[in-house]
């Protein structure tokens, strides 16, 4: 049909997850005005800017930065809506973009300690997807120490875990102490910071 287009949306997928095109979203603002009275009873119209996020590319848009993740293979394709509904997508782009590695932006979420039959101290924490590894050699560190009340404590304990797992049990935990711990993402890239929690045992 020749209806004329709407918007666009620009499209990738990577290459660890080659069947899942996903939407790039992008920012825009609205404005709009709001009536305000004066003391006077005049009204008075104050602009108001509203950011909101969308995948609606403008149909004069031609180009888009876009915010990739490291260590990822990427190709990307468009699409075309007008007032009857999608185009097929475009062919996928020839070249693909690889980025290069850097450490994990992110440290894992869901970081929690519990108690079990089979694991008196268990640390669990939300796996990290392999998009955000950020390097190939990818793994978490554990670290963990006492708290006693009669003395500074000493160093972090640590241990590496390989994913896919996403749990480590604390070895022989002593009773009614209290215990400061943390789950760092960590990959080839040297640097990274963690936050450390405690928990009464």
């Amino acid at each position: 049909n020749f209806a004329r287009t709407l918007y666009y949306e620009l499209q990738y997928n990577t290459s660890f997850q080659i069947n899942d095109w996903i939407s790039v979203p992008i920012e825009q603002r609205r404005e709009s005005f709001n009536e305000v009275k004066s003391r006077d009873g005049s009204i008075k119209l104050e602009p108001k800017i509203t950011t909101f996020k969308t995948t609606h590319l403008p149909s004069n848009q031609y180009n888009l930065l876009v915010s990739l993740s490291c260590w990822a293979n990427y190709t990307f394709r468009v699409i075309a809506y007008n007032r009857v509904g999608a185009s097929d997508p475009s062919p996928i782009s020839e070249s693909m973009c690889t980025t290069t590695t850097c450490r994990p932006k992110t440290n894992p979420l869901g970081v929690k300690a519990s108690a079990t039959q089979s694991s008196p101290l268990l640390i669990e924490w939300d796996s990290i997807p392999a998009i955000k590894w950020g390097a190939p050699k990818f793994w978490y560190e554990i670290g963990w120490r006492q708290l006693p009340t009669d003395k500074k404590p000493d160093t972090f304990l640590t241990e590496r875990v390989n994913p896919p797992q996403h749990q480590f049990s604390i070895p022989n935990p002593v009773l009614s102490m209290r215990y400061e711990y943390y789950v760092k993402a960590v990959n080839q890239q040297p640097g990274g910071k963690f936050y450390a929690r405690e928990i009464n045992w």
